[in-house]
């Protein structure tokens, strides 16, 4: 970004403070109850404003849907390579599944669902995805490849089932009715993934 010009450069700050900000509101209020007049107001800006950016509150949405998947994309992206693929698959299901079930920051809120054939017909946000699965995929196939994973998955099965957990509503009423569980459940989900990922160990 540093070879941007400087109008440029100052446009992408506002529009990074407009989407972390809409990720806290759309945390603590879910789609449906967050307002426009919510945004500008902790973002400091005029409603007229936010509108220059992103023309609805759908659009926007999108976009820090959008933004969640590309920060996952860096932080697979992050991971020491010299670390076993078992055991960065496992970073990078313990980092989603926390960030699923963190209630301020989750994005997965009651009224969000109803916005995913919005998010699914966005061409931004299908790309984005795409690259996030196949780096995903990649680091199955690595933890094959090194006797760590059981052969016979299908990579893009065992994906799928991690992006399910992250869509997965049932976890929300869980989470609200016992906060205290939340630390428990993370580690039932990851263990359970991971367990189901693993070779199987030869019995002597």
């Amino acid at each position: 970004m540093d070879s941007l010009p400087l109008k440029e450069r100052l446009r992408q700050v506002r529009l990074d403070a407009i989407l972390e900000a809409a990720q806290e509101l759309l945390a603590e209020k879910g789609y449906s109850a967050a307002t426009m007049d919510d945004l500008a107001a902790r973002v400091g800006v005029s409603k007229a404003t936010l509108y220059q950016c992103y023309h609805t509150k759908e659009e926007l949405a999108v976009q820090v849907v959008l933004r969640h998947v590309q920060c996952l994309e860096e932080y697979i992206d992050a991971l020491p390579p010299d670390l076993p693929p078992l055991t960065r698959l496992e970073q990078v299901a313990d980092m989603m599944i926390s960030s699923r079930l963190n209630r301020a920051k989750s994005l997965w809120r009651p009224g969000t669902y109803g916005l995913m054939p919005a998010i699914l017909a966005d061409d931004g946000f299908r790309q984005a995805q795409s690259k996030m699965v196949a780096k995903l995929c990649g680091l199955v196939r690595e933890a094959q490849q090194a006797g760590e994973a059981h052969p016979d998955l299908e990579p893009v099965a065992v994906v799928q089932m991690l992006i399910s957990i992250m869509r997965d509503p049932g976890y929300e009423s869980m989470v609200s009715e016992d906060p205290a569980s939340v630390d428990r459940l993370r580690t039932t989900l990851v263990t359970v993934f991971i367990h189901g990922v693993r070779a199987k160990r030869r019995k002597h």
